[in-house]
């Protein structure tokens, strides 16, 4: 693999992007990730509805946010 002028990419730059998609693709496997992308779908639609005000959708997404990081700073706490 080279750079766009023609030098080979360093291993240290290769592992780290492996690295990080692995990591990006079990959480595209976990059901938060999945139910932080759905919150943020029905608080979208509903804002654009006007169902809610833009200060409800922040704090829905204040909210939802928060849950997700609890959610993922409990099951690391478990796993160790």
């Amino acid at each position: 693999m080279k750079t766009m002028i023609g030098e080979p990419i360093p291993d240290k730059v290769k592992n780290y992007f492996v690295t990080l998609l692995t990591k990006l693709l079990c959480e595209m496997k976990s059901r938060k990730f999945w139910a932080l992308v759905t919150g943020v779908v029905v608080i979208s639609q509903a804002l654009s509805l006007g169902e809610i005000t833009q200060w409800q959708a922040i704090q829905a997404l204040v909210t939802a946010l928060g849950l997700y990081s609890t959610g993922v700073a409990v099951e690391d706490g478990l796993r160790r």
